[in-house]
């Protein structure tokens, strides 16, 4: 079990590659790090409040759209890519 609390204090942790990756009451900030440094990526939110919004969701499959698909459907907000950079645009108040 991959969460906040093995994580020890640092998002520096990434979870083995054979793990699913979970997430029970993180800010969306820390996933953002998380999924930035497990899929070498940058995320940008144009909507600065979302990264605030906690999340609790496991993930069994690391596919990053399918990650991006679900979080997508739970914050309301709408993604793009280009090159390494994900564009997370629009959003709702956390949930």
């Amino acid at each position: 079990n991959w969460n906040k609390q093995a994580e020890i204090e640092s998002t520096e942790a990434i979870p083995n590659a054979n793990q699913p990756l979970q997430f029970q009451g993180l800010a969306l900030s820390e996933v953002k790090e998380i999924l930035e440094k497990t899929f070498e990526i940058e995320i940008i939110f144009e909507n600065a409040a979302l990264e605030d919004c906690l999340v609790s969701v496991d993930f069994p499959q690391r596919d990053l759209n399918y990650i991006m698909e679900i979080m997508a459907g739970i914050y309301g907000f709408s993604w793009n890519v280009e090159e390494n950079i994900y564009r997370i645009s629009g959003g709702t108040a956390c949930p």
